[in-house]
């Protein structure tokens, strides 16, 4: 979608929310064709995110986080230096994913 700051329109994306694009209510004012700006990304997800797995993976890692989420609980870290990509991929899933 496009978005219109200080007169000049941007490209933007929806937020990854879950484990795939599907569509989804967004919060905002759909009379006046506002989106909360939380919802809009500047930054492609297809491009920041091409591969599905490791998507998937670093959506699983965000609810490893989660205490009461035992499904998920044998992804938690500590993680040793072998499992070093795993600390990576959290990070960069709680900067990318996790809901601000």
């Amino acid at each position: 979608m496009l978005i219109t700051l200080d007169g000049q329109q941007h490209p933007t994306w929806l937020r990854l929310s879950s484990l795939n694009f599907s569509p989804r209510w967004l919060r905002g004012d759909m009379r006046s064709r506002r989106v909360d700006h939380c919802e809009l990304t500047l930054r492609d997800p297809k491009t920041t995110w091409p591969n599905a797995f490791e998507l998937q993976l670093g959506k699983a890692l965000l609810c490893a986080l989660n205490r009461n989420d035992v499904n998920h609980q044998w992804l938690a870290g500590p993680y040793t230096e072998e499992e070093i990509e795993l600390e990576r991929l959290l990070l960069k899933a709680q900067n990318e994913l996790e809901a601000k």
